[in-house]
């Protein structure tokens, strides 16, 4: 899978902290890669910053 995809996966699955992310979809920008899913529709996830 694409580090986008793994990081939708995990974001329906669970609340993430940026570590989280960076451990488990490899994504080093958590906030950047969230702007990103809002601009492409992508309305359900969960954030902890």
């Amino acid at each position: 899978m694409t580090m986008k995809a793994d990081l939708i996966k995990l974001l329906r699955a669970r609340w993430v902290t940026p570590v989280v992310a960076l451990n488990e979809a490899k994504c080093f920008s958590l906030s950047q890669r969230c702007g990103d899913l809002r601009r492409d529709g992508v309305k359900e996830y969960r954030i902890v910053a």
